[in-house]
Formats: structure tokens, sequence, C-alpha cells
């Protein structure tokens, strides 16, 4: 009996047991509920650089690490603060793009971030160069300048350049406008360049194009150039210079190295209305086309003059000085600025007293001889002067009355020639005592005349010849 209850209750603990597998079992076997897990698994910026007002685009990838899709916002932020969010569906095991529009109205550096990923950081400034392209041979850059205080210069960073013989360093605006673009192309052929290269007398390393959506009243550009280009092209770095290209002509620019470094060199120098420039060696090429001589009369002898037609056929304009020599001995100089391709005639001057033979050049050209004879250079002897013509010369009655020229000699005034007492006065309102006293004279001698005549002719009258 006592076997018997054992035997039940361990059948029903096994029952029991078999019961509670075949539950788990079934719990086990039941699917589990789908659920989406995402997250912004990477976040970008499309651009590091930009000026201010302008924006750039700010994406995140969102991925789906759940088993069924679902849903996520993503927020954006700068410099931790928030700009936007944006809401992406995303699939079971997938990825999503989302993106929106950041914009900047201060320069600064900002970072930005979708959630906690960092997409980038972006400076903004109100100057900005890019590269645009970029071949062996040339690179072009891209400047932008906006919201800048206008008839003020305004500095432009330049990316860095590699690998590259000549390149801009640094691009300092002048202009009128508060916003302009440029096109900025560097050559390190000069062939390629849009301009005219001299072919004589010109070395050029390099040449930088530019083209302005406004007026531009100069740049001031520094230019890094290999100093084993120099050396290939036989410059030495102090005769190096900027040149600018305008109307038609290279003009050369003041120059001077600011930075000297083991491979690079860098010079600066001032373009006027935004040109374009070269960096290199360009020299005028002057030569004497023609000559002429003459003399005049000097006081102090016989002036020789010379004349001197200048050519430049060189590259560039330049300053020839001029040298007048007579027999090897420089006498007289000037300087005249000859453009390429133009004439300018000289003229230069000496005075000799000496007779003889001369021989005139300008510089180391000869130019011909020049006889001078004793007659030209004498001085003749002055005739020394009678005293009529010293009377004539000076002649000034009142004012030599005045001066104490009373008396005999000198003066030769009305109280002065012995016809009046000099105690009369030289004038009588205003008229000369001379001219007073003589018509007063007349007068007397008229009336004289007239009495005597009107005497006779009453005597006639009366024919009595003992009257008289």
């Amino acid at each position: 009996m006592e076997h018997q209850q054992r035997s039940s209750a361990a059948a029903i603990g096994l029952a029991a047991v078999c019961v509670a597998a075949l539950a788990l079992a079934g719990v086990a076997s039941t699917p589990a509920a789908a659920v989406p897990s995402t997250y912004v698994a990477d976040a970008s910026v499309g651009q590091s650089s930009v000026l201010v007002g302008e924006s750039v685009t700010v994406t995140a990838v969102v991925g789906n690490l759940g088993t069924s899709q679902g849903g996520h916002t993503v927020e954006f932020t700068r410099n931790g603060s928030s700009i936007t969010t944006e809401r992406v569906v995303v699939a079971a095991d997938e990825r999503e793009r989302v993106s929106t529009n950041v914009s900047f109205q201060q320069p600064g550096v900002y970072e930005l971030r979708a959630d906690d990923e960092l997409a980038g950081y972006v400076r903004v400034t109100r100057t900005l160069a890019t590269v645009e392209s970029q071949t062996e041979s040339q690179r072009r850059l891209s400047v932008r300048v906006d919201g800048v205080p206008r008839r003020s210069t305004h500095s432009v960073s330049v990316p860095a350049a590699t690998n590259r013989s000549l390149s801009l360093r640094q691009w300092n605006v002048t202009t009128s406008e508060s916003r302009f673009e440029q096109t900025v192309t560097e050559y390190t052929d000069p062939t390629d360049a849009p301009v005219p290269i001299p072919s004589s007398d010109a070395t050029v390393a390099g040449v930088v194009s530019v083209s302005s959506s406004a007026s531009v009243q100069s740049t001031t550009a520094r230019v890094a150039v290999n100093q084993s280009r120099l050396q290939s092209l036989g410059l030495a770095p102090e005769n190096v210079s900027l040149y600018s290209y305008e109307d038609g002509q290279w003009q050369q620019i003041e120059t001077r190295i600011v930075d000297r470094q083991t491979a690079v060199l860098v010079y600066e120098g001032t373009v006027p209305n935004g040109s374009t420039f070269a960096l290199g060696r360009m020299s005028p090429a002057f030569s004497i086309t023609g000559t002429a001589l003459d003399t005049e009369n000097a006081p102090e002898g016989q002036r020789i003059i010379v004349e001197a037609t200048v050519a430049n056929d060189g590259a560039v304009a330049g300053d020839y000085e001029a040298t007048m020599t007579l027999d090897d001995e420089p006498v007289n100089e000037t300087t005249v600025t000859v453009q390429p391709g133009e004439d300018r005639t000289v003229t230069l001057s000496a005075v000799t007293d000496s007779a003889g033979a001369y021989n005139v050049g300008v510089n180391e050209q000869a130019v011909g001889v020049v006889r001078i004879v004793d007659s030209q250079v004498q001085t003749p002897t002055p005739t020394a002067p009678t005293e009529t013509q010293t009377a004539t010369a000076t002649a000034t009655p009142t004012a030599t009355a005045q001066s104490g020229g009373g008396g005999s000699g000198g003066g030769g005034g009305p109280a002065g020639d012995g016809l009046l007492p000099s105690s009369l006065p030289d004038t009588i309102a205003g008229i000369p005592t001379v001219l007073v006293v003589g018509v007063g004279a007349g007068v007397l001698v008229f009336l004289l005349i007239g009495g005597l005549l009107w005497r006779s002719g009453r005597s006639g009258g009366r024919s009595d010849p003992n009257r008289w």
C-alpha cells in the first residue's frame, strides 16, 4: 500500500515536470515583437569656408539596427545651439541621408553637429579665395569679397600650393565696391598666358592674369617662386621684378623681396588697376638713331648744341641717361623716359669761350666736330658813352632835378642851363619855367609891335613927316 502511494506520487511529479517543460517549449516557440533601433551613423559638411551671408549643407547618415523600420529625428546644432530638426524613416538594417542648409551672418569659425555626431568646422569670412581648377602649368582661383567697407583695402588669404614653381601667397585688393569677384590664374608656363610675352630683352618666370567684376584701384600681391626656377632662367634674385600689363605695354613695378626661404623667394609689389602681371626680368633696348649739331652766340662765348634721337626697341619703358661730351669730357646731361617701340629727342648744350675744334659726342657715340674761330668767342671792347648818349639813356628831367643835379654839368634842366637864375622854380603850375617865361616874352613882343603899328597908322593920317 505504501509502495503504491509512493509510485503514484512519483508519477504525479513526473507529469508536472512534463507539463512545465511543454509550457516552456511553447513560450520559446512564440516569435519576439519587432523593434527599430535608429541612430546617426555619420555627418558631414559641404564646404569648410564661405563668405558672410552664404550657407553650407550639413548631411546626416541615419542607420537602423532594429528588426523593423523606424523614424528618427535629427537635431542639427551650430556651436552647441539648435538650428533645426529633420525627421527620416529608415528600414530595418538600412541607412538613409537627411540634410539641411545652415547660413552665417557674421565672420568666425563654427562647429556643426547632427545629434552628437560632428559634421565639421566652417570658417566664415568677408573675403575668400578658392581653387577652381588646377593643371601642371595653371591654377585658377576664384576670389570673392562681400560686405566690406567701400574704398578700402581687403586682404584675401590664398590657398597654399604644392609642387608649383610659381604661386600667389597673398592678395590685397583696394576697390570702391563693397562686393566684387575676381578670377586669378597662375601660369608657370608664360607662353600659355593670354597676354603677349616679349620675344627679346625679356626673361619671364611666370604670369598671373586677373579679371574683375568691378573696378579695382590696385592690388598688392605676394608671389612665391622657386629659386631653382630662377637659376634655370639665369636670373639673379636681385634682378627680378614684377611687371604689369596695361594698354598693350609692360611697365616695371617697384618690387621687393619680403621672404627668403631655402628653396623659395617671395616677392611683393603693387599692381595698378588690378592688371595682369609677370615675374622675371624685362629690359629696355636703347639706340641713338639720329643726331644734329649747331652753334649760337652766347654772352660768355659760343654755345654748342647737340640733338640726339633715342629709340627704345626693348620690352619695357626705361629712363635713358644722355651725357654730352666735348673731347670725351662730360659737359652736360639729362634723362628722358622712352616707351617701348617709341623714340624721343634730347637736346644738350655747352658754352665755350675758347677757339678750337671740338669733338662732340652723346654717351659713347661720336656726333661730329665743331670748329670755333676767334671772332666767335672774342668779347667786343665796350665804347665810352658820349655825354649826349648818357643824357638820352637817362632822360628824366624832374627826377634829375630832385636828385640834386642842379648847376652846371650832370642834370641838364631849366635851372642848370645858364638861361635863368638858379633861384627860379623848375615849374610853374606844373608847366616848365622856361615855357612860362618864353610865352610871356612872346606876348610882350607882340604887344610892342602892335603898338608901333597903331602909332604909325595914326601919324600917317595927319601927314606930319617930322613926327618921328
